[in-house]
């Protein structure tokens, strides 16, 4: 799919990965619609845009991506749709601000495990994933794509491995609980490792 023209809809626009992809899809030429929580960043990424690059920005709760989009997937089969392609990109740990920003009530600082993509290699994956798509790209290197496959075969010890792994890599010190960004957008930054 060429990128110049194309009419693409970027969820989480207003920052991290979402707010990185709308930079380099607008690059290409794409038309954005864009989707995201809080209106006030999601004003300021338009404002960004050349005037005819960005379509109406869309305030909502960030929820479930796979299901909605295997679901539209199949809609749009049904209806016997073509030339509207949904691809999810499922990345591994990202350099945003979900890491310290994010509900935490496990009493410890939060973390992402290794390896850590920047938000910017996620947004080049989406950009390449939508000239030629698929329906689902996992990011993040061969151990992410392998830990999703052995997921795929084998859930329950999977997760278990993870939850002992993730517990010694990704918590540290001590940290009050807090509710986070879930009730409130959160506004800080769009990295948290430089």
């Amino acid at each position: 799919m060429r990128l110049d023209g194309a009419v693409v809809v970027v969820t989480g626009a207003s920052g991290g990965i979402g707010r990185a992809t709308v930079r380099e899809l607008a690059r290409h030429g794409a038309r954005l619609g864009l989707i995201a929580r809080d209106p006030a960043p999601l004003e300021d990424v338009a404002a960004e845009l050349p005037p005819d690059r960005a379509l109406t920005p869309y305030c909502m709760s960030k929820s479930a991506v796979r299901t909605p989009s295997a679901g539209l997937r199949a809609e749009l089969r049904r209806a016997g749709i073509r030339g509207v392609s949904v691809c999810t990109v499922l990345p591994g740990a990202v350099d945003t601000p979900i890491w310290s920003t994010a509900a935490n009530h496990t009493g410890r600082k939060v973390a992402p495990p290794p390896p850590v993509d920047a938000p910017e290699r996620v947004a080049r994956v989406i950009a390449a994933r939508l000239r030629r798509p698929r329906p689902e790209t996992v990011t993040g290197g061969i151990a992410i794509r392998l830990l999703v496959l052995a997921h795929r075969i084998a859930p329950g010890p999977v997760e278990r491995a993870l939850g002992l792994v993730l517990g010694r890599w990704s918590l540290h010190g001590g940290t009050e609980h807090t509710s986070g960004a879930l009730w409130d957008p959160a506004l800080s930054g769009h990295r948290t490792r430089r």
